[in-house]
């Protein structure tokens, strides 16, 4: 089966003719500016923050979003999501977030009910959908993405899920399609339990397995590739605590590690089972060998499936692995540059917790330690165009519109990072990309991308350039657009009766503005 994703062939929307690109170019200035001092902020320490205190550096964003607790744990501030805040206060609000098994969300799950093969196993999807194409399960997969961040209520289990696909990578077009639902659906349900089920969890999984090339390691032919990665990405880190003699015998712990009927012919196979992890004991180099030590306690003994076991058992709690862990929560919710002390601190308390993630989310989020950590970020791609589509209460009529002539652009459409280190997570990996930014911003405002309906005059209380730009303040930013950008949204439309055009205009610029790009 051919695994490749392609773009279907439809005719590209004419979203960004040469009027828009001239009403784009009033922000390169800005944007240029943004460039020059985020790059700066890169490479300086962590601003505090009190209340609403500015930051400064990163951008032309000069007042800090009234919620920025709101802004990182969700895919984008909307008035909803803050209504939802000031009812509950910061505590409450974070310990909602935490708890999404008790939050209902009947519409969400209604809509997901369109991409029947998110919901199926290997085999459902190879035999019982097998009139389907491996591009019907990507496209399935991709959109269910797009509109869980989008639209679902539990936005915190969102963001995290979405974290544990980057830490856990795989490539679509390195797997068989039929195997991603089940290990996206793996992470999501773990996304919020503790680090060494979860990474219990992946490991024992056919995606992971195929992806990692531990289905070829085998006895007389051990195969690196899986537990390098191991180590160096998903627990202790780059070349850190780990010596080369400790990958051989890892590899060797993991051999016969695989996927069930591997061996079966895809198109013929009966197996149930196919696809899901299966361990082979005759495909089993059980020598083990000291790991991570010579003392006693770090020798694996001779034996079967629980050498590997005994492999995470020491990886998953190990310190260097929650210095691992720790910065890259704290990274994602916090800055780029959050002290080491904080970082070690984090790391603590990973490590006296289990590993347990809402533990350690509430250390990072809690009120004291986010304000005294936080700075402001660039968004991601995938963030930005979420992001635009919620603060403008946008309707996703056709997530492949979404999926291709928006994220592909933009280069980060879901399950297509192809090395196992995950999209990146930092502001030099993206702001070389700014025009498909423009595009989509001045696109999704005045309804040129057919995929998305906008409806900006929904919640807008009069139609004065005043009224307008308080609209796009209060819906689009949360309160924290900058005064000199309103004066200079609100001085773009240049008359007192702006026509719907122009006030889509004036919305498309804002959402295409470095203020927005910033959370």
């Amino acid at each position: 089966m051919n695994n490749s994703v392609k773009s279907p062939q439809k005719s590209k929307p004419n979203a960004f003719s040469r009027r828009v690109l001239m009403q784009a170019g009033v922000l390169g200035l800005s944007s240029l500016e943004l460039s020059r001092r985020a790059f700066g902020q890169t490479f300086s320490p962590p601003t505090e923050i009190e209340g609403e205190r500015e930051p400064s550096g990163i951008g032309t964003r000069a007042v800090v979003s009234q919620y920025p607790l709101v802004d990182r744990m969700t895919f984008g501030t909307t008035y909803d999501e803050v209504t939802l805040y000031n009812s509950k206060g910061w505590a409450a609000y974070l310990e909602y977030h935490l708890a999404p098994e008790k939050i209902s969300d009947n519409a969400l799950t209604n809509r997901l009910q369109e991409f029947p093969c998110t919901a199926c196993t290997p085999y459902q999807n190879l035999r019982v959908y097998g009139w389907r194409t491996g591009y019907d399960v990507y496209y399935d997969m991709a959109s269910a993405q797009i509109v869980r961040a989008a639209y679902a209520k539990a936005q915190l289990l969102e963001v995290m899920t979405e974290f544990w696909l980057d830490h856990f990578n795989v490539f679509n077009n390195a797997i068989s399609n039929e195997l991603l639902p089940t290990y996206v659906r793996t992470i999501r349900s773990l996304a919020l339990s503790d680090f060494p089920t979860l990474l219990r969890a992946v490991v024992k999984s056919g995606a992971m397995m195929q992806y990692l090339d531990n289905d070829r390691n085998i006895t007389g032919q051990h195969n690196e590739n899986f537990a390098r990665e191991l180590m160096e990405l998903h627990t202790l880190g780059v070349y850190n605590g780990y010596s080369e003699t400790d990958i051989y015998v890892a590899r060797r712990c993991f051999t016969g590690w695989s996927r069930e009927a591997i061996d079966d012919n895809m198109d013929t196979t009966t197996n149930k089972n196919w696809g899901l992890f299966k361990f082979y004991p005759d495909c089993h180099d059980n020598e083990g060998g000291y790991f991570l030590g010579t003392k006693s306690t770090d020798l694996i003994v001779k034996g079967g499936i629980e050498q590997g076991e005994g492999i995470l058992t020491k990886l998953a709690l190990n310190p260097n692995t929650a210095n691992t862990i720790a910065t890259k929560l704290c990274q994602r919710f916090l800055g780029e540059n959050v002290s080491a002390t904080f970082i070690q601190s984090t790391a603590n308390t990973f490590l006296t917790s289990n590993g347990d993630i809402k533990t350690v989310l509430r250390y990072i989020l809690n009120e004291t330690n986010f304000k005294a950590n936080y700075s402001p970020r660039f968004k991601r791609p995938f963030r930005y165009l979420i992001s635009s589509i919620r603060a403008s209460y946008g309707n996703i009529v056709d997530t492949g519109d979404v999926l291709w002539w928006l994220l592909q652009p933009l280069r980060q459409q879901p399950f297509q990072w192809g090395p196992p280190n995950g999209y990146p997570d930092t502001y030099l990996a993206w702001v070389d990309n700014l025009l498909p930014r423009w595009k989509a911003g001045m696109g999704i405002a005045q309804n040129n991308f057919w995929g998305v309906r906008t409806n900006p005059f929904l919640y807008m209380t009069g139609r004065t350039p005043a009224n307008v730009v308080t609209y796009i303040n209060k819906y689009l930013f949360g309160g924290g657009l900058s005064a000199s950008s309103q004066a200079s949204l609100q001085a773009y439309m240049k008359t007192n009766t702006p026509t719907n055009a122009q006030i889509r205009e004036t919305i498309g610029l804002a959402l295409s503005s470095p203020d927005f790009m910033m959370y």
